[in-house]
């Protein structure tokens, strides 16, 4: 099963990722920003980045931006909700004997 989201605006503060780059993991963050929602239906006018959420994929110190519509984001979010409800139905058993060997399933 796979999940996918796909995201047209894309900006990024690098010009090449390396391995190295992500030797300490990496970080990815949901934000929302309604300012702009707000500002924007109070003076009537039509938003000029129609995405109010964000999702950020940082790589020590590199960034990977993008702006993803609440419809879209949502879709992922249930979706992924829903793998994780299949998974964990049909292979409770398995769950529970790895996660009580330690393991982070």
């Amino acid at each position: 099963m796979e999940n996918v989201i796909e995201l047209k605006k894309c900006t990024t503060d690098f010009e090449m990722l390396e391995n190295s780059d992500c030797e300490k993991g990496v970080k990815i963050k949901v934000y929302s920003d309604v300012h702009d929602l707000l500002i924007y239906n109070n003076r009537k006018e039509k938003m000029d980045d129609d995405a109010v959420f964000g999702l950020w994929v940082e790589c020590g110190e590199k960034t990977l931006m993008m702006r993803v519509s609440i419809d879209e984001l949502e879709l992922f979010a249930s979706s992924v909700l829903k793998q994780i409800e299949i998974i964990r139905k049909s292979y409770g058993e398995q769950i529970k004997i790895q996660s009580d060997m330690g393991c982070a399933v």
